[in-house]
C-alpha cells in the first residue's frame, strides 16, 4: 500500500491534457520492452476506442502486465510508443490502475474511505484539502460499489470480493477515462465475479474504457467486447469469435492448452493450462 501512495504522488507533478471525445483513446505504436534482452512485450500496436471492454488473456509470463505498467507509465518501453489521447501516458491522471491484490500490503493501516479518496488526490493537487465535493464523490463511488457500511473498516478486513470493490470506487472517484484491472477475479467466488461486471457495466455506461487482464478464456469470450490474445507478441485483437481460432490459440499457448472438440459439431472447447486461474472457453 506504501508504493500505492507514492505512484498516487507522482500525480501531483502531472500536467492535465485536454481530451477530445472523438480521440483514440489508447494507442500502441510498435511497443517493445526487453528486460536484460529478454523480450517481454515484441512490437505490439493496438487502438482502443472510448467505452471499450478489452480482455487480456495468455498464458503466464505473456506480458499481461508488463503491458499495463507500460501504459500506466511506470515501466518505460524499450521501443515504441503508447499516447493517451494523443499524449504520452505520465501526463494524464485519466488512468487508473488495479494491482493484483497480491502486491498490496493489506496490513496498512488505512480505512476503506481513505483509499478511496486517495482518487481525488489528481484533482486536489498537493496543498489542498478535501472539500465536501470530493468527500461526496467519495460517498457515492462507496455506495455504487456496496462499501458505504463498510467506510471505516481497515483495507485488511474486508473479503477479497470487497477489496477489489474498493480499489475500483478509488477509480470511479478518480473519475478515471481508461482502467486497467490486472487479474480482478483471481480467488474470488461467482458472486464477487457478478459484483465486479455490474460495476463494469456501469463505466460501459460512463464511456470509460477498460483493460481486464485474466485467465479464464471463457470469461473473455463472453463478456468482453474485443480480446487482445498475447504471448509476448500480439497474436491476436479483436473479437472473440475472430481471435480465438484454433490457430491462434495453439499459437499462443502451444502445449499449455488443451483443444478438445465440443461434440456437437460447432468448435472446439479451449482449455487452458496455467499455475494461476485455468479457463475453458467454447470457439468456432
Amino acid at each position: 500500500m506504501l508504493k500505492e501512495l507514492r505512484n498516487t504522488g507522482k500525480l501531483f507533478r502531472r500536467h492535465h491534457p485536454s481530451h477530445h471525445t472523438e480521440d483514440t483513446v489508447l494507442q500502441l505504436v510498435g511497443l517493445t520492452v526487453r528486460y536484460e534482452r529478454v523480450p517481454a512485450l515484441e512490437d505490439i500496436s493496438a487502438e482502443l476506442r472510448r467505452g471499450e471492454r478489452v480482455a487480456v488473456v495468455g498464458p503466464n509470463g505473456a506480458g499481461k502486465s508488463t503491458l499495463f505498467k507500460v501504459i500506466v507509465g511506470t515501466l518505460k518501453p524499450t521501443k515504441g510508443q503508447v499516447h493517451v489521447y494523443g499524449t504520452a501516458p505520465d501526463s494524464h491522471i485519466c488512468i487508473a490502475y488495479i494491482p493484483q491484490r497480491s502486491q498490496v500490503d493489506w496490513n496498512f493501516p488505512v480505512s476503506v474511505f481513505d483509499v478511496v479518496m486517495m482518487g481525488r488526490v489528481g484533482k486536489l493537487g498537493l496543498f489542498r484539502r478535501p472539500g465536501h465535493h470530493d468527500r461526496q464523490i467519495v460517498r457515492e463511488a462507496l455506495d455504487l460499489v456496496n462499501l458505504t457500511p463498510l467506510a471505516n473498516r481497515q483495507i485488511g478486513e474486508l473479503s477479497g470480493g470487497q477489496q477489489q470493490r474498493m480499489f475500483m470506487a478509488r477509480a470511479l472517484a478518480q473519475e478515471s477515462e481508461l482502467m486497467l484491472l490486472d487479474e480482478p477475479f483471481a480467488g474470488l467466488d461467482i458472486k464477487s465475479h457478478e459484483d465486479i461486471f455490474r460495476i463494469l457495466e456501469v463505466l460501459r455506461q460512463r464511456n470509460v474504457t477498460v483493460l481486464v487482464a485474466l485467465h479464464d478464456l471463457q470469461m473473455a469470450a463472453e463478456r468482453f467486447n474485443r480480446v487482445m490474445l498475447l504471448n509476448s507478441r500480439l497474436v491476436g485483437f479483436g473479437p472473440p469469435a475472430e481471435v480465438f481460432t484454433r490457430q491462434c490459440l495453439v499459437e499462443a499457448y502451444g502445449g499449455h492448452l488443451q483443444l478438445i472438440a465440443d461434440g456437437n459439431g460447432n468448435g472446439w472447447i479451449a482449455r487452458a493450462d496455467t499455475c494461476c486461474d485455468g479457463g475453458t472457453a467454447h470457439h468456432d
